[in-house]
């Protein structure tokens, strides 16, 4: 089976062609006409979808694109994806680590009430508890 090849059209030289396989309105579609089927969706089908709209945007773009790359490139955008996630997740879990143990060690120091009451005399308001 050969590579299906797309078009190469320049941006510039052709007016946006709507989505052929995509309905018009697809943003405001109903959950009985399929609007709500992208969390339903195997992993297969996730993965022909995304080569699907890789394949879509790179013609925009007037790149020509086949089918097998677009296939071979979903594992790396979800792996650059992934990537992404894990370092904001551990950047701001790290923020809440170091917060907490810095109060955790002024409490060690200077004891428990004398913080708390610091710290709400800071916020403008008393703490219950």
């Amino acid at each position: 089976m050969t590579p299906r090849r797309l078009a190469t059209t320049s941006p510039a030289a052709s007016p946006p062609r709507p989505c052929s396989n995509c309905p018009r309105n697809w943003r405001r579609l109903p959950p009985s006409r399929g609007g709500g089927a992208a969390g339903r969706l195997s992993p297969g089908q996730v993965g022909k979808w995304l080569a699907l709209l890789i394949e879509k945007v790179a013609s925009r773009y007037g790149v020509t694109i086949s089918s097998k790359f677009a296939a071979q490139a979903v594992p790396v955008i979800g792996a650059v994806t992934g990537a992404t996630i894990n370092a904001l997740f551990t950047d701001f879990y790290q923020d809440m680590a170091r917060g907490h143990f810095t109060v955790k060690r002024l409490e060690h120091k200077y004891g428990f009430e004398q913080i708390k009451s610091e710290y709400a005399q800071l916020m403008g308001k008393p703490l219950a508890g």
